[in-house]
């Protein structure tokens, strides 16, 4: 399904039917990584995958973003399908953004369950975004996998799941590196921690 915003078009997964679950998707991936999650949940949830711009079936006009960015196409996604408050789930850059979205909208969000994530990179955090932005287009995304599947999964989930981690290289490929890189830079710029 698709919901026009400004900047293009936001793909997202609906379904199942009950109280809203929103999962948010970590960087360079899309809402397609929750597929178990979404298929367990929605026996009794209505659960909504978004992709974040220029990721899976998003679209990108190429203009840079910011994560509060992120949080207000998630916002508009709720209010569109008129099912909140949300519970919402997100991993690493989607946690940054359902931070964000819960303090600029908490009457859009019941619960939150967050996975290795901050409000504030620290120190640094410009330079060293900056830094993985750059290798994001300037790496064949192919030769990025190695180190993305070491990060992601232990040895004993590579051997007992290789499926499992070829479906989540084959998501992180499809990736266009420039809003990989884009997605970088604003989480360089992420500081919800005041």
């Amino acid at each position: 399904m698709m919901l026009r915003r400004p900047w293009g078009a936001l793909h997202y997964r609906d379904e199942g039917s009950g109280p809203l679950v929103v999962l948010l998707h970590p960087l360079a991936t899309s809402g397609g990584i929750w597929r178990q999650l979404v298929d367990e949940l929605a026996t009794a949830f209505r659960v909504v995958a978004p992709d974040v711009r220029g990721h899976g079936g998003s679209t990108w006009d190429g203009a840079p973003f910011a994560v509060p960015d992120l949080a207000d196409d998630v916002a508009a996604l709720i209010e569109r399908l008129d099912a909140g408050p949300a519970r919402v789930a997100a991993l690493s850059m989607g946690g940054c953004t359902a931070i964000a979205l819960a303090i600029r909208y908490p009457d859009l969000v019941d619960s939150l369950v967050l996975a290795d994530t901050t409000a504030d990179y620290g120190a640094g955090k410009a330079a060293a975004w900056a830094e993985r932005a750059e290798k994001a287009v300037s790496v064949p995304r192919e030769e990025q996998l190695v180190f993305q599947r070491e990060r992601w999964f232990s040895p004993g989930f590579r051997e007992r799941h290789p499926a499992e981690v070829d479906r989540v290289c084959r998501i992180f490929t499809a990736v266009d590196s420039r809003a990989h890189a884009a997605a970088c830079h604003a989480l360089g710029g992420y500081d919800d921690a005041a």
